[in-house]
């Protein structure tokens, strides 16, 4: 059998060894160990197969199969997020400046009762030129609202998100 999802052009792959041999134009992917490992923290331990030489590849998969049961590793499809303009306080200088930017938003869920509810949302924003998004120095992380529309002239309440 094959992976579920998991092709390299068009045919079905049935071991991570078999991704070893693809060229960067075909390795949409990201190679990161799991959240529990101290590696995970602030992207340290990201690979994006589109940036690494054939060699730097091979070597980033045997390590991930290689650590499997002391660091598992994740491999996932890379989707570059939209780009956002937004506006931040600039600290340094006390001025409101502009910036074009990835997003990550990270829901937050809490059981109330039997139900889960979305009850926050971490949104992290970097400079759109980054690929890796975490709470770099230059980026900025938000609490986001989760609530009704109550913009004036807005009608029927609507469900919507808002940054900051």
């Amino acid at each position: 059998g094959t992976i579920p999802g998991l092709t390299v052009n068009g045919d079905g792959i049935q071991a991570f060894s078999q991704l070893a041999g693809v060229p960067k134009s075909a390795r949409p992917y990201v190679v990161k160990p799991s959240a529990f490992s101290p590696l995970a923290w602030g992207s340290k331990g990201v690979s994006f197969a589109d940036d690494l030489s054939l060699e730097d590849w091979q070597k980033t998969l045997q390590t991930a199969l290689d650590s499997f049961e002391t660091t598992p590793y994740i491999l996932q499809e890379f989707h570059k997020s939209c780009r956002f303009d937004v506006e931040y306080l600039d600290a340094n200088t006390g001025h409101v400046r502009p910036m074009s930017a990835r997003v990550r938003l990270c829901p937050y869920y809490f059981l109330v009762g039997d139900e889960a509810e979305l009850s926050g949302v971490l949104a992290t924003l970097v400079p759109s030129d980054k690929k890796a998004i975490h709470g770099m120095a230059d980026g900025i992380m938000s609490v986001c609202q989760v609530g009704q529309d109550t913009s004036p002239g807005g009608g029927s309440p609507a469900r919507r998100d808002h940054f900051g």
